[in-house]
């Protein structure tokens, strides 16, 4: 586990009541290289309370079935991992889709 999630202030959170943590990584949402759009492999979890954003986002994990770039050196003049810093726009649109879900029911049945 990287060392923000060991702070104080995200330990607190992350100890709340239905505050999850789901795991996965960013090459099955297209995470790719910047010119030669090959996949990177970058682990990614999210932290949240809402329990739609685990169902649609945990456990989407590589099968190690296509060639991944590292997260680290440069292509086009740019750094790989400065690229990387931003979500893929498929994994935006599924944490949309999943807070959407949550507004729309679990929201409405309150």
């Amino acid at each position: 586990m990287a060392p923000l999630w060991q702070r104080p202030g995200i330990a607190s959170i992350m100890a709340r009541d239905k505050v999850e943590s789901s795991r996965s990584d960013q090459c099955m949402f297209g995470l790719v290289t910047n010119v030669t759009k090959t996949p990177v492999h970058k682990k990614t979890m999210l932290t949240s309370n809402i329990q739609a954003v685990h169902k649609l986002f945990g456990g989407i994990v590589g099968s190690g079935l296509h060639a991944h770039e590292l997260c680290q050196g440069y292509e086009g003049g740019e750094k790989r991992c400065a690229f990387a810093q931003n979500y893929p726009e498929n994994m935006c649109r599924v944490l949309v889709d999943a807070i959407k879900f949550h507004l729309d029911t679990d929201v409405a049945a309150q």
